[in-house]
């Protein structure tokens, strides 16, 4: 049975026409099927500016930090885990997703990040995923080894997230199943 867990779910995208809407929207049900509690960081609505300096920086240097740093550093220290959503640009992760990333450390530290990565191409931003996995090194968490890359996005799910093709919540539910054990086991290391 499935535990209440708080995720946070970063969407990688700000382009026009991105499909990122899908995905997250296709994980908020699915997650939220299993009674966890889902936080949603939305670039295109909720982003920092380019790095300058990181949330940590402002107060060393004695600067107020942006409040959307400060509501971001609050989202993410109270969360769980997380889920990282990118398609991939040029064999690479969204650099708006890592711009979002860089600006904190403290707040992922040995929590679990689930990786899902998207294109319309049938290769499904795999080559994104290994960078994901080294960036969530960097920040000090723990990336989760089951990964959920969805090839020819815009066909497999419509634009409300819901999936043309009944496998689609098998393989969340592997990927979710994986998430929730590395979310628990490490919430409770942690306490």
């Amino acid at each position: 049975m499935s535990q209440k867990l708080n995720i946070t779910v970063v969407s990688g995208s700000i382009r026009p026409g991105r499909q990122s809407e899908r995905v997250v929207k296709f994980l908020t049900k699915e997650t939220s099927s299993r009674g966890w509690k889902v936080n949603i960081v939305d670039p295109a609505t909720t982003s920092p500016n380019l790095l300058t300096l990181r949330y940590m920086d402002y107060e060393t240097q004695g600067l107020d930090a942006p409040q959307v740093l400060k509501d971001l550093s609050d989202s993410f220290s109270s969360s769980d885990a997380f889920i990282f959503c990118s398609p991939e640009y040029n064999f690479s992760l969204s650099p708006i997703l890592a711009n979002i990333v860089d600006h904190f450390k403290p707040e992922f530290a040995r929590k679990p990040i689930g990786i899902v990565t998207y294109s319309i191409s049938p290769f499904a931003g795999v080559r994104a995923s290994v960078q994901l996995y080294s960036l969530i090194a960097g920040i000090g968490a723990v990336s989760v080894p089951a990964s959920m890359p969805i090839p020819s996005v815009h066909e497999l799910l419509n634009e409300e997230g819901i999936p043309q093709k009944e496998e689609m919540h098998g393989f969340a539910k592997n990927f979710l199943d994986e998430l929730e054990w590395y979310t628990t086991a490490l919430k409770n290391a942690r306490t």
